[in-house]
């Protein structure tokens, strides 16, 4: 789940992923992974388990920060 923001980072922000997350998961789908996108300053913020992490600012353009495989 990537979920992109204009504003500020909020808490609020990070529950709503994980409510996405929690859907996806009662869906069963097993590796559910929620991102936060916050555009004005470049942040990536991982939303897992109910537990955010900043994890980094974007490296180049193409990237942003998601290290997908």
């Amino acid at each position: 789940v990537i979920d992109f923001k204009t504003g500020a980072p909020s808490r609020q922000d990070q529950m709503q992923v994980q409510e996405y997350i929690d859907v996806l998961r009662k869906m069963n789908y097993a590796d559910v992974e929620g991102y936060l996108l916050y555009l004005k300053t470049n942040t990536v913020v991982l939303v897992q388990n109910g537990k955010p992490k900043t994890t980094s600012k974007a490296k180049n353009k193409n990237q942003l920060g998601l290290d997908f495989t």
